[in-house]
Parts: C-alpha cells; sequence; structure tokens
C-alpha cells in the first residue's frame, strides 16, 4: 500500500445549478451514513426523492437562497460538500435580518476524510454567510461532525421535534390541501 500525504491537494470552489446533483447526492450519502451508524434501518431514496431534491437545490440557488460549495480534488472530482439555505425567518430583536443561514449536508468522501477538506468548505460557507451581513449561522450536527463544527467556533444549541404522522402515511398527508 502507498502511503498517502498527511495533506492532499484540493480547492474549495462555488456549486453552481449543475452541481445540484452533486450536492444532493452529497445529501443522501450523509443521510444513508447516519441511519448505518445508529443502526436505525435505511430508508430507500428513490430517483423521485433525489430529482426532487436537485430541483429544489437549482430552484433556491436561481432564488439566491441557497449557496453550495465544492472541495475538489486536481481531476476536479468533488470529495466533499454542502450547501447553505437562507431560511427566511420572522423579524426579532436578536437576529435583525430576514434570513437564516443553516449548513445542509456537509460530507466527505471516506478516502478524503481527516484531510480538512471539510474545514476548507466550512470556512467558505462562513465567509460566504458573513459577506451577506448574516449575524448567525446554524447547522444540526450529527455526533460523526461534532468534533469539525466545535473547532470551527459552532456551539451546541437545544432543538427539539415532534413527529406528527408516521413516516409511512407522510405521502398520504402532503397530496391533502390545508
Amino acid at each position: 500500500m502507498i502511503p498517502m500525504p498527511a495533506k492532499l491537494p484540493f480547492r474549495v470552489r462555488r456549486a453552481g445549478p449543475r452541481d445540484a446533483e452533486t450536492l444532493a447526492r452529497f445529501r443522501l450519502l450523509i443521510s444513508q451514513e447516519l441511519q448505518h451508524r445508529e443502526g436505525a434501518p435505511l430508508t430507500p431514496a428513490g430517483r423521485r426523492h433525489f430529482r426532487d431534491l436537485q430541483r429544489w437545490i437549482r430552484d433556491k440557488m436561481r432564488e439566491h437562497r441557497l449557496a453550495g460549495f465544492l472541495a475538489v480534488d486536481p481531476h476536479g472530482t468533488a470529495i466533499a460538500g454542502c450547501f447553505v439555505w437562507l431560511q427566511e425567518v420572522p423579524p426579532r430583536p436578536e437576529l435583525p435580518g430576514r434570513y437564516l443561514p443553516k449548513i445542509q449536508a456537509m460530507y466527505t468522501v471516506p478516502a478524503w476524510r481527516k484531510r480538512g477538506a471539510a474545514s476548507a468548505v466550512l470556512e467558505a460557507t462562513v465567509r460566504w454567510a458573513d459577506s451577506r451581513g448574516c449575524e448567525r449561522i446554524m447547522l444540526r450536527a450529527s455526533t460523526m461532525g461534532e468534533k469539525l463544527y466545535a473547532a470551527n467556533g459552532f456551539v451546541r444549541v437545544t432543538e427539539m421535534q415532534r413527529e406528527l404522522r408516521p413516516p409511512r402515511n407522510r405521502r398520504r398527508r402532503a397530496r391533502r390541501r390545508l
């Protein structure tokens, strides 16, 4: 086996609409990996879901409400990436802006982990949000990613959720009009 250098060459670039497939694939891969690690049954992501996710990413990019970032190797192959979604929020004193940037789907190809690619992508994402006047940036960290985020200045906050319907009934409910 040939030893790999500790730091391999890569660069970070902004993702465009053509990269929606890669960003969607990274989101599905991290989801599956987390389900596997937690011992949860794998939720199959069908082609329709994948296409819907790609379309959503492209649409939000065109609306300037989503930016993606990719670390690419010297051949241009994506090795890590994520996207940041500008989620609209109601006005409140502690958050004067209209949008709260939320980092989604941070993923690194396993062979490239622990080599700085995710940190570089995260740094580009934070710089992008800061350059738009955002005062805070959020993400939902997996236990796998907590070290990365803590090392880059993120702190844990509490978030809770409640399921309103069993997952199998969601498709039926989504068809109903409110």
